[in-house]
């Protein structure tokens, strides 16, 4: 496990740094990449096999309309969650001297970021149902802004995790949040007949926990910090990758926003479920390579 850096300690530089010092390093750190890839499989695959069960179980309790108004809720919400995080994350996995400053630094920047896009979501959750035509999406919308709050934090604790090649916790705190809250959660409330609110209160849990289990798995002291400098640096490299990932997530999320705004909730909902059992392979396998190759 590795030590956390304290203020007053030198610079701690990522594996990637440490593996390619001194020539030759390169292959310590493919060594070392793929000493973790056997952890990383083992998570990604129980979260797609759960996933898939739990959809098939959820689609018989949840009516189509209810997977759709989630699935307007996450379009909406998507873009302003990846502006909440800022390519923050990313930019501590790639910076070469990653010190506490820096960490404490993006921790404080995430939490306003979540916080303003948190209340932000809670004022255009109406005009966004409107834009749908689905009354019914408003307080769903709202719901789901509570993962604002927690979305920059959630990515900074995976980041610092990726970064110390620590992918055995992070495999053990995903399958924790899907197998310990969203199943639970989600089923229960699936069985109250509680509808849509199943799927938002699962979906709650799941990012509760998962947070809270990286957060504590995490080998660095977080706290509330904020120098200029710092954040500079790492959002140099933020904003162009937060560019990037927006672009991404509204071309691939286009045909979500034509049928809700056009054929409706109930449709959308039916595509929604086909399309999730379709790429969860594709999307789980994609995600494996790139951890292990970030």
């Amino acid at each position: 496990m590795s030590t956390p850096t304290q203020p007053h300690e030198e610079p701690r530089s990522p594996p990637t740094a440490t593996a390619t010092a001194g020539g030759g390093g390169h292959p310590q750190l493919v060594r070392a990449a793929l000493g973790q890839a056997p952890w990383q499989t083992i998570g990604v695959v129980g979260q797609a096999a759960l996933q898939i069960v739990l959809l098939g179980i959820l689609a018989r309790k949840v009516s189509p309309a209810g997977f759709g108004l989630v699935a307007i809720a996450n379009v909406s919400l998507g873009i302003a969650a990846i502006f909440a995080e800022v390519g923050l994350g990313s930019g501590v996995i790639q910076r070469q001297n990653l010190t506490i400053r820096h960490v404490r630094t993006v921790f404080t920047l995430t939490l306003v970021f979540g916080v303003v896009f948190f209340v932000v979501g809670l004022i255009v959750a109406p005009w966004i149902a409107a834009l749908f035509q689905e009354p019914a999406v408003t307080p769903v919308i709202r719901a789901l802004t509570i993962v604002f709050a927690v979305t920059g934090v959630s990515q900074l604790a995976e980041s610092l995790l990726q970064r110390e090649m620590m992918l055995k916790r992070l495999m053990w705190a995903r399958l924790a949040a899907w197998s310990l809250g969203y199943a639970p959660v989600g089923l229960a409330l699936a069985w109250l007949d509680y509808g849509v609110w199943a799927l938002v209160g699962a979906t709650l849990a799941q990012v509760g926990l998962q947070t809270g289990l990286m957060i504590w798995s995490q080998p660095y002291k977080l706290g509330l910090s904020f120098e200029w400098k710092a954040a500079r640096e790492l959002l140099s490299f933020g904003f162009g990758l937060t560019l990037s990932r927006v672009l991404l997530f509204a071309g691939g999320q286009t045909d979500r926003l034509f049928i809700g705004r056009w054929l409706g909730s109930r449709l959308l909902g039916n595509y929604q479920l086909a399309c999730q059992l379709v790429e969860v392979p594709a999307r789980y396998n994609a995600q494996i390579v790139s951890a292990i190759l970030y």
